[in-house]
């Protein structure tokens, strides 16, 4: 007598996605696979599937971040059972929390999925995530809209500088921004690097100038071990940034610095 199969079997893909590849676990109900990653592109995902899982019944799921609902919607389109997990959502083991990685995530959201301990956020449809999204980032603007007048007011409390009593308020009226755009300032706005260090001839040494912008290497020492642990963090981040960058622009066109 020739066996028949009872039951369709189950293939579960947990999928750890990025911008540019997909880390994604392969599992069956009767046996672990094994872990492929593929550029991030959902028709080689349904071609790998194809190929090595025909006539299974497929559920996948993926962590909810930034690539959104459009591989969901896309695989869905196949055929397929999709769940968009939130991270929160995921239970770990304490070891995943010290070791963690795109395979081991991937496989652990197969796991999950194959024992049906996780459940998916909803879906929306593309139509409502666009609106979504042009509502959040509306949202987004105006907070940072605030965030620079609030700024703006600061800097002018800064140099003793007060705002007439009429325009003290979180209203900008027209008349305001006249009024600030026509404020005389004494000196006008310096170079970067001066800006910041002011007048270079405080410094009697090379060193102290090196050592308030920050490019001074940490050294550990002990006994004859010495290890260099880089620049310290005690820094002016700005003038740093610029003076490398500036070095850099020098390195490739003044020919006596490229002198060793």
């Amino acid at each position: 007598m020739t066996p028949q199969t009872t039951a369709q079997p189950k293939l579960f893909i947990g999928m750890d996605v990025h911008k540019k590849n997909w880390t994604v676990h392969f599992k069956t109900d009767l046996f672990d696979y094994k872990t492929v990653t593929m550029p991030a592109d959902s028709l080689q995902l349904f071609n790998y599937v194809s190929t090595h899982f025909a006539d299974h019944e497929i559920s996948c799921c993926y962590e909810a971040g930034c690539c959104g609902f459009w591989m969901a919607r896309t695989i869905q389109q196949y055929g397929w059972k999709v769940l968009v997990v939130n991270p929160t959502d995921i239970p770990r083991k304490s070891k995943k929390e010290w070791t963690k990685t795109d395979k081991i995530d991937s496989r652990n959201l197969s796991e999950q999925l194959k024992s049906n301990t996780i459940h998916g956020i909803g879906i929306p449809t593309e139509e409502q995530e666009q609106l979504r999204s042009l509502f959040r980032r509306r949202i987004h603007l105006t907070k940072q809209l605030r965030t620079i007048k609030s700024h703006i007011k600061s800097q002018l409390l800064y140099y003793g500088i007060y705002l007439p009593e009429q325009y003290d308020n979180p209203n900008w009226s027209h008349e305001m921004k006249v009024w600030i755009s026509n404020i005389k300032w004494d000196y006008s706005t310096a170079a970067a690097i001066l800006a910041e260090l002011g007048d270079l001839r405080r410094f009697k040494r090379l060193d102290e100038l090196a050592s308030l912008v920050g490019l001074v290497p940490g050294i550990y020492q002990s006994s004859n071990t010495n290890i260099n642990l880089g620049l310290t963090r005690r820094s002016n981040r700005q003038v740093r940034s610029l003076l490398v960058e500036a070095s850099w622009i020098a390195v490739r066109t003044d020919m006596a610095v490229k002198r060793p």
